[in-house]
């Protein structure tokens, strides 16, 4: 993500296929200085948008129940509620206590 005016280099979004699985994990990170703008859920959006008509069934979106801010900004874009707490095995935060969002392609039925 790029600022539009300096092309400045504001944060990342994008998306990674989850290893072992068929999913793809979206992600995302942003500068504080431009928290609450919209960027975030924007750059989410079009991300997820252009996965799912290019080559995922299923994107999901793995959010620390703590981070507050990336939920909300996560919730809204993923079409599907979230499937609830989890423990995903994740270098250096094995066994913690994860909310996994999902979207899907529109005729594929839900996935868990």
């Amino acid at each position: 993500m790029a600022e539009r005016a300096s092309g400045a280099v504001i944060g990342e979004c994008g998306v990674h296929y989850l290893e072992g699985g068929p999913d793809i994990e979206l992600g995302h990170k942003l500068a504080r200085a431009y928290w609450g703008q919209g960027l975030a859920a924007e750059a989410a959006q079009a991300c997820l948008g252009r996965a799912l008509v290019e080559r995922a069934e299923r994107v999901v979106a793995i959010v620390d129940p703590a981070n507050i801010r990336s939920a909300r900004v996560l919730n809204p874009v993923m079409r599907i509620p979230a499937l609830g707490p989890d423990t995903v095995q994740r270098p250096g935060r094995e066994h913690a206590p994860l909310m996994h969002l999902a979207a899907q392609r529109a005729g594929h039925r839900e996935i868990r």
